[in-house]
């Protein structure tokens, strides 16, 4: 699967974020702070590491919600951090 360049390919919604405080290395999982606000949100304070990914302590976990793949990409120009899409796709 090729992913294109410069083009949205999906909407999604973040639903919470959490620092990650440390690996454990008995299950494999990032483990964070489930006393914060932020990791209250988002649940049991721990999720399976991805080897695809760095899951250091201080790293951010972003939770995402309503992730919806669109049918065709639309072209986009690139930004660095958050926004809003204010296009309609069908």
């Amino acid at each position: 699967m090729i992913v294109p360049k410069g083009a949205v390919v999906a909407t999604t919604v973040l639903a919470g974020m959490a620092r990650v405080s440390h690996i454990d290395p008995s299950s494999g999982r990032a483990v964070h702070d489930d006393r914060t606000e932020a990791g209250r949100a988002v649940g049991s304070g721990r999720t399976l590491i991805d080897p695809w990914d760095d899951f250091s302590p201080g790293r951010w976990l972003w939770f995402l919600a309503n992730v919806r793949a669109l049918p065709d990409p639309v072209p986009a120009v690139g930004h660095q951090g958050f926004w809003h899409w204010d296009i309609e796709v069908g």
